[in-house]
């Protein structure tokens, strides 16, 4: 035990066992035999628990156009190892998340927790680190020394969170000082003690020390991660981002811009994150460092009016661009940059709403590629999410300005077509296919890899109209659906009353 837990002793003395439930999944989770049958009978053992996953795998953190009814299904979708890290991260900090109703300091350490899990994945995507499941767990159990406290030791332990006033560091420096060692420490120790598997001690003990060199790189974004949810629950958020782009860039290399697509995805995580936790998480705008910008642009602004400074006029343009260039970054997939899922929706209603108005045809394609999971089996992830880049560029250069791509979930596209009858939708894809089978899009080892996509379409007509936009994005799933039943690399057209035509 370190120096600084020997002096906390009292405190670890009678640390807490975990949940029975959790002991179960870790000893599933180390069985090389484990498979998804007893992982689901072990999971339906709490009802809770499993309405939990279920919820999850549902969400757009793992999006897919296929809703998981059961438990099976749901554990089916997500993988054994993503269901086993998930539903351990659920089963410890539930067991540590408090009274009902909670301390507000026992809420805020349970919003940063949250906060933080979507920062570290949001991270992990940004650095290329190709464990999603580790991390989204690590960074969301890297304060349970805190939940500890709070739960266990909350007579001393309130007092040093009300006079560290919210700010984190002062915190930390309060910990040290009144029980001996900070919350991070004690979360160690307590994974330790549990046995939980060394990255998570790791990542626990280190989530609030800089890292220092060739860091693991869990390690690294599991501490970057706790900086960034600072931005949202600190009392000085600008003053929190400040310190957070300052040590990234440092310790990471991250600028100004790479930071803002990091909160931009973290911010487009969030909501999934609370409904599936059954919290509220009370952030600011998901991107106030756009706030903060433009404050700067107002005071520049006056300043302007008084000493008409061209390089104060130059500044103000600048982060005006810059403000913008953010702004837009809410509608945008992180990865690809074509429309979010969320953004797509709304789209996808009001040219809906505008086509019914106008009594204009509206047609809309569902678009999958074609063994895009042989890809990443056979090449690694780094190389699937190349080949989605260039698909979404291929499709964005291959369509008409009025026309809007987005990315639905994995390796599903869709595109809304304004003022598109049927027929003008059908040669667009087609064109859209043939281009993209006789491009490569990627090369590996100087070798060419090409892909290929199936596409459903589906038209909304004056004289044949659908019900909603959603029922007509279902009859271009549906289409694309049917199609790829009977092949690969082909268009499928709905047809009313039901029929399906494909064009191989």
């Amino acid at each position: 035990m370190s120096s600084e837990l020997i002096t906390a002793a009292p405190l670890c003395r009678n640390l807490p066992s975990p949940p029975g439930i959790a002991l179960r999944i870790i000893a599933l989770a180390q069985d090389p035999d484990a498979d998804l049958g007893r992982a689901a009978e072990l999971i339906a053992l709490d009802p809770a628990l499993s309405a939990r996953v279920l919820r999850l795998s549902n969400s757009a953190l793992f999006a897919s156009r296929r809703r998981s009814e059961n438990l099976q299904q749901a554990i089916n979708k997500l993988g054994l190892h993503p269901t086993l890290q998930l539903a351990l991260g659920f089963s410890l900090l539930t067991d540590l998340r408090g009274g009902n109703p909670p301390h507000a300091e026992h809420e805020q350490i349970w919003r940063r927790s949250l906060i933080a899990a979507m920062a570290c994945r949001a991270l992990g995507e940004a650095l290329g680190v190709n464990k999603p499941d580790e991390l989204l767990l690590a960074g969301l159990i890297q304060d349970i020394g805190a939940l500890l406290l709070m739960q266990h030791h909350s007579a001393r332990y309130l007092p040093i969170t009300h006079q560290a006033g919210g700010d984190n560091q002062r915190l930390l420096t309060l910990e040290r000082s009144e029980l001996g060692a900070d919350h991070a420490a004690i979360g160690a120790e307590l994974a330790r003690q549990w046995d939980l598997p060394a990255y998570l001690v790791d990542a626990i003990a280190n989530s609030e020390t800089a890292p220092q060199g060739a860091a693991d790189p869990i390690q690294q974004c599991v501490h970057a991660s706790g900086l960034l949810a600072d931005i949202w629950l600190d009392n000085t958020p600008e003053q929190a981002h400040q310190y957070a782009q300052l040590t990234l860039a440092d310790s990471l290399g991250l600028d100004s811009d790479a930071l803002a697509a990091v909160i931009a995805r973290t911010s487009e995580l969030l909501p999934e994150a609370a409904s599936a936790f059954d919290t509220t998480l009370c952030t600011p705008e998901y991107i106030h460092d756009l706030l903060e910008q433009a404050r700067e642009v107002s005071q520049l602004r006056e300043l302007l009016a008084a000493q008409e400074a061209e390089v104060l006029r130059e500044r103000s343009d600048t982060l005006e661009r810059h403000a913008i260039e953010l702004s837009s970054m809410a509608n945008r997939d992180a990865l690809t940059g074509a429309i979010n899922r969320g953004h797509f929706e709304q789209a996808l209603g009001a040219a809906f709403d505008l086509a019914n108005l106008q009594q204009r045809p509206l047609a809309v394609a569902f678009i999958d590629l074609d063994d895009f999971k042989k890809i990443n089996d056979r090449h690694g992830h780094l190389v699937g999410d190349d080949v989605l880049k260039a698909v979404a560029r291929h499709l964005k250069d291959s369509v008409r300005s009025v026309d809007t791509v987005a990315r639905f979930g994995g390796e599903e596209f869709v595109i809304i077509f304004p003022d598109t009858p049927l027929a003008g939708a059908r040669a667009i894809i087609e064109r859209v296919l043939s281009g993209l089978s006789t491009q490569p899009a990627t090369h590996i080892a100087g070798q060419a890899l090409h892909v290929t996509f199936s596409a459903g379409i589906a038209c909304h007509l004056p004289d044949q109209p659908f019900a909603s936009a959603h029922a007509l994005l279902d009859a271009a799933d549906r289409a694309l659906y049917q199609c790829k039943d009977q092949g690969r690399n082909r268009v499928g057209i709905h047809q009313w009353p039901g029929a399906i035509a494909t064009a191989g």
